[in-house]
């Protein structure tokens, strides 16, 4: 009987080290999957000495994060970005991702948070994820910076270019909201009739971004550049 039960013991054991062992396999399979073909480390300039005060500062943080869920209390939010921030600084790019989506999961609203979690993704080069960020980014934030972020989000994400109609809908959307007719989208709409072909639409925005910057008493020798760069460059369509 005594070795019956040593036996069972034994066989517990090993079936309860099997099923860990089982589950650990199965989770870095997932996450191998889950980030397979994508950018996880980014290289940053940092000395050893820095990158060491990061990990020691992220560990910290995080075992702090731990104690709060642990005891049921509820987390601090900038815990959970500073692990986020701290990461993303160290290159980490998917503990970064991952630290970011824990606090979006709480509070959806800060701008700020979008926005680094969209350059993230962006440096994973999950374009299609980063377009999604930073279109919740000019919902929650609508200014020409997060337009024009979510511009060229479209553009990484489809280089082929057939999205530009949707582009250029979104940037004369744009120009009736609180946003306005600002030098930098009016810039943008320009570049947009140039590289299709109508030309005389892109001179015609370019004046008015000349006109726009003149009245601020801003130098517009660089528009001027661009309208030159139109007439002697650009082939009408047909």
């Amino acid at each position: 009987m005594e070795f019956i039960k040593k036996y069972r013991v034994v066989v517990g054991i090993v079936f309860v080290v099997f099923v860990l062992c089982a589950t650990v396999i199965f989770l870095q399979g997932n996450t191998a999957d889950e980030y397979d073909g994508l950018i996880t480390q980014k290289e940053v300039q940092l000395t050893e000495g820095e990158k060491e005060m990061l990990k020691q500062r992220i560990l910290v943080t995080q075992e702090a994060i731990r104690l709060k869920e642990n005891l049921g209390e509820e987390v601090d939010l900038k815990l959970i970005s500073d692990v986020a921030y701290d990461s993303m600084l160290l290159g980490d790019l998917v503990t970064a991702k991952e630290y970011y989506e824990k606090y979006l999961d709480l509070n959806n609203i800060n701008p700020s948070i979008w926005q680094n979690y969209a350059g993230v993704l962006r440096d994973m080069q999950d374009f299609a994820a980063s377009e999604d960020a930073y279109r919740q980014l000019s919902v929650v934030s609508l200014s020409e910076s997060t337009v024009i972020s979510l511009i060229r989000a479209i553009e990484r994400n489809n280089p082929n270019g057939d999205r530009d109609e949707e582009i250029l809908n979104l940037l004369l959307t744009s120009l009736e909201t609180s946003i306005g007719r600002t030098p930098a989208l009016l810039t943008h709409i320009a570049r947009w009739y140039e590289d299709h072909g109508e030309c005389q639409k892109a001179i015609e925005h370019f004046e008015v971004v000349k006109d726009m910057l003149s009245g601020q008493g801003s130098d517009v020798s660089g528009v001027i550049a661009d309208i030159e760069h139109v007439e002697s460059t650009c082939i009408p369509t047909e």
